[in-house]
């Protein structure tokens, strides 16, 4: 095992492997806290899965009302003009909530990730960017 510092950072990484391993795996000591089940990147994609769960519910619940409201207006008012520019509108998947993405103030959170996966990328560790994955996982489920 041997350890190099990486500059003016002052993080030292250790590299642990054999000479029959192509590879030496990135041993950073606060990637342990990364890892944890209790981390915080596992525990905020924990609460996004709630809140993007609540979210789905609410729009259901909207979607559910508009058509109610509208099957009354349709028992009332036969072939309106209102009802045709209606269904020429675009469906609104968000039902006005917007886009998840839009209410979350996490571009700073991205940008960072971002910059932690390209430095994973160009370590010799090809599997030291896994660490990250809950939070990579986010960023989809925000996004997506």
């Amino acid at each position: 095992v041997s350890t190099q510092s990486t500059g003016s950072s002052g993080i030292n990484a250790e590299y642990g492997g054999s000479l029959k391993t192509p590879h030496r795996d990135l041993h950073l000591p606060a990637m342990s806290n990364l890892t944890k089940k209790n981390s915080s990147q596992a525990y905020f994609l924990r609460i996004l899965k709630v809140v993007i769960a609540v979210r789905e519910e609410a729009i259901k619940s909207i979607q559910a009302a508009r058509e109610l409201e509208k099957d009354k207006k349709e028992g009332v008012e036969q072939g309106s003009v209102e009802e045709k520019e209606e269904e020429k509108k675009p469906e609104d998947k968000t039902c006005g909530l917007g886009a998840l993405s839009d209410h979350l103030k996490v571009s700073q959170l991205w940008t960072t990730l971002g910059e932690c996966l390209s430095e994973l990328g160009s370590s010799s560790d090809t599997h030291a960017v896994l660490v990250l994955q809950p939070a990579v996982e986010a960023f989809f489920h925000v996004h997506g």
